[in-house]
């Protein structure tokens, strides 16, 4: 909700707009008045200041309330102050009546009421003596008093309009006016006057009630001490009397009651107007509560979603692992079992020369024996012995060449199974490689889906926190 814009501050501030008032009588009333309207100014600003969301809001509302408090407290202080002066004045015209009721005790009654203790100021105007004067003086005297009063009341009346009433001049003004009602009627003229001197009276409070001072209790006693005293025309005296009634009748209480009436409405059409902004606050959030609802729940199926596919990664994973292992132990058989072949039939070759030589060795040893059995022999049986002897060896040494030549096919044949066996293992080890290579990628790809789970679980945090601050 954006800030009021000045139209809408001035109708609803119309009281304060309204009311503003200069005054040409008293310097300090008006730095006073304008030291309260620039207050009420920062305060109107305060108010209105706003923000974006709920948690600024209560962010500005702790940070500026002492702010607010502080220009309370001198609005207060200046507000004081201003009842003090007028307390000061009001103090100063009860005086100023307790005075003229001294002088005249037997003329005028005295009808103001001390509702409230007078002030110390008030307390300082003390009735003065003026010296006797001769009849002349005494009549210049009352009739620069009525001068005196009709302009001072004409004077009141149009600072009244204007707004510019200054209660120090009127407590100044009231104090000259009750020194000259006392020299006047100190001089005794007044009892041999008294129509000008009831005239005179009636003008004085005339003057006092257009301040709000003269009730309707002193206006009754003033007419029953007009009707005692009168000498002229009672029609004259009724009338006169009647229109210091209207005049006085009108209630200053009443424009206060009005006014502070407005306040309120004002007060409570700003009020209103608060409620409306926080129910669309409340609005908003509400829709910020829902949104964060549907992106938490959307969160929710991406991660079971990822999870699922991360468990089915997994699953073949280990499925392909399974089948390397199982592979390899199957090659690694294969691989001893050759071995062993290759280890026997080293043997057997070995077994195979040995039984050769030896039978050289044999063979050896019975030339000899038929050698020295020929020598004692005839020497014809040694030489068909010797020639039976050859043959078999020649037929032995073939068969033996030829059992050698079978053996070193053999061999050769193991050369070639074992080469093959060799590529196999090649080609096996090529194979496990590549699922390596495969497995690295599964794995990167997991790590990859588990940074991205952990991206959403950081989100979802977010947005459970967001959300558990606004239900907050």
């Amino acid at each position: 909700m954006a800030t009021m814009t000045h139209v809408e501050s001035r109708r609803l501030y119309s009281w304060w707009w309204d009311s503003h008032i200069s005054p040409k009588n008293s310097k300090w009333l008006q730095e006073n008045l304008t030291d309260m309207d620039m207050k009420l100014k920062s305060m109107i600003k305060l108010i209105e200041e706003d923000a974006d969301s709920f948690a600024k809001r209560a962010e500005m509302y702790y940070k500026k309330r002492p702010e607010l408090m502080k220009l309370v407290e001198e609005f207060y202080r200046a507000y004081r102050a201003l009842a003090e002066r007028y307390d000061h004045a009001t103090g100063a015209l009860r005086q100023a009546h307790r005075t003229m009721a001294e002088a005249f005790p037997n003329q005028i009654p005295f009808a103001v009421i001390d509702d409230f203790p007078s002030s110390s100021t008030a307390a300082e105007c003390e009735p003065h003596t003026p010296e006797m004067s001769p009849p002349a003086q005494a009549f210049s005297e009352i009739d620069d008093l009525q001068k005196d009063s009709l302009r001072q009341s004409a004077y009141f009346h149009a600072k009244k309009k204007d707004g510019t009433y200054s209660e120090e001049n009127d407590a100044l003004t009231s104090k000259r006016r009750v020194k000259q009602l006392n020299e006047m009627f100190a001089s005794g003229e007044s009892t041999s006057h008294p129509k000008f001197a009831e005239g005179k009276i009636r003008k004085g409070l005339n003057f006092q009630g257009g301040k709000g001072q003269v009730t309707e209790d002193k206006i009754n006693n003033v007419s029953r001490y007009m009707k005692k005293n009168e000498v002229g025309n009672k029609e004259d005296v009724f009338v006169k009397t009647r229109s210091l009634q209207d005049e006085v009748s009108k209630p200053s209480t009443e424009n206060q009651n009005l006014t502070q009436v407005k306040s309120e409405l004002d007060i409570v059409d700003q009020a209103e107007s608060e409620i409306h902004r926080l129910q669309e606050s409340l609005s908003r959030l509400e829709t910020e509560k829902e949104a964060a609802q549907l992106q938490y729940h959307k969160s929710m199926e991406n991660i079971s979603y990822l999870e699922m596919e991360i468990s089915h990664a997994q699953a073949d994973n280990r499925k392909l692992k399974s089948e390397m292992l199982i592979t390899l132990a199957r090659l690694e058989m294969k691989k001893q079992a050759l071995e062993m072949e290759v280890i026997d039939l080293a043997q057997q070759t070995n077994k195979k020369q040995q039984e050769v030589e030896k039978q050289d060795e044999m063979k050896k040893l019975k030339c000899s024996v038929q050698d020295e059995q020929v020598q004692y022999t005839q020497a014809a049986a040694v030489l068909q012995s010797l020639e039976k002897l050859h043959s078999q060896s020649l037929e032995k040494l073939s068969i033996t060449a030829l059992e050698l030549q079978s053996g070193v096919e053999k061999l050769q044949d193991m050369e070639l199974r074992n080469r093959s066996l060799e590529e196999v293992i090649q080609q096996v080890k090529e194979a496990n490689n590549y699922l390596h290579k495969e497995l690295m990628l599964k794995e990167e790809e997991l790590k990859k889906v588990n940074v991205s789970i952990q991206d959403e679980r950081l989100l979802l945090v977010q947005a459970e926190e967001a959300i558990q601050s606004m239900r907050n």
